[in-house]
């Protein structure tokens, strides 16, 4: 008798997808370990049933809510406060995710947890600046899983959450340190790499916006602003459907008006950006909001209005 109801549910949709078992579970788990498990003969931990999930395109809370076990859920936990202390962008907020992260570690040291380990430690040093030793990080990282990993078939791997975000570090890194094209490659991979997977269209935008304004970044540095704008009013559009991530909004906002500033096109360019600080002003993005007013009086000449 089958130990969870996630068994049928990854064989089911591991043969909608058309994979085979080797292309699912490579550098997650033995192929006999997975056949163990759509038998319903093994259950698997957390951090398994996760990834397989999500390299299926799923959202796994929707299915393993109800039957997740206690140490399953103080690693979610665990996990959700490491996220939104890395989102708060403090020394602070830094540090309490390494104290989090800690805490994580000793509760096992297999592969996909020292994975998620070294993808909270790039994206700390990316955060902080110190962007070849996140590239060094995120690279062994994203190796634990994919261990041929190859920057040029980054379109045709099967990939979690926690590998599109490795990989998009790995990004990060080359555009701060001037390899923009480089950095520009990657995130259309992985873009197509998640338009291609993810069938979970909720699972699909928690983290699709952030591959977009990276990509609008990467455009509007490189000066190609039809493409930037392009890409922002894409991300535009996710961001005002019903709300979603509405963290990126202003962003897209700002990054489209300094499009319009560079083509002389300056009304268009002040509706944008009007908006985006109604925005910032309204999420108390105040350090944000200061930087990009110095920046457009640097570069445009513009002194925002106060509003």
């Amino acid at each position: 008798m089958p130990l969870y109801r996630g068994d049928v549910l990854i064989k089911e949709l591991r043969k909608a997808r058309n994979l085979t078992q080797e292309q699912l579970c490579e550098g997650i788990c033995e192929k006999g370990t997975l056949s163990r498990i759509e038998r319903g003969l093994r259950r698997p931990d957390w951090f398994t049933f996760e990834r397989l999930m999500q390299r299926l395109g799923e959202d796994p809370i929707k299915y393993y809510t109800d039957i997740v076990n206690i140490e399953d859920k103080q690693i979610i936990d665990l996990k959700e406060k490491i996220h939104k202390c890395l989102l708060m962008k403090t020394e602070e907020g830094f540090k309490e995710a390494e104290t989090f992260l800690i805490q994580l570690e000793q509760r096992g040291a297999n592969n996909l947890v020292r994975q998620y380990a070294l993808y909270v430690k790039a994206s700390l040093a990316s955060h902080r600046g110190q962007h070849n030793k996140s590239l060094s990080l995120a690279v062994r990282g994203i190796r634990v899983t994919v261990p041929h990993f190859d920057e040029d078939k980054i379109d045709t791997y099967i990939l979690s959450m926690d590998e599109v975000r490795l990989i998009n570090i790995i990004a990060i890194a080359y555009a701060e340190l001037s390899f923009n094209e480089k950095s520009l490659e990657i995130q259309k991979k992985l873009i197509a790499s998640m338009d291609k997977s993810y069938h979970d269209e909720d699972e699909k935008l928690k983290f699709y916006v952030t591959l977009l304004y990276n990509t609008a970044n990467d455009l509007f540095k490189l000066k190609q602003y039809d493409r930037c704008m392009s890409m922002c009013d894409k991300g535009i559009r996710l961001c005002d459907a019903d709300g979603f991530n509405y963290t990126y909004l202003p962003m897209f906002l700002y990054y489209k008006s300094l499009c319009l500033y560079r083509i002389n096109n300056i009304d268009e360019g002040n509706t944008h950006v009007y908006r985006a600080i109604l925005l910032f002003k309204g999420m108390e993005r105040y350090a944000e909001l200061d930087m990009i007013t110095k920046y457009l009086e640097k570069e445009f000449g513009i002194t925002l209005p106060v509003i």
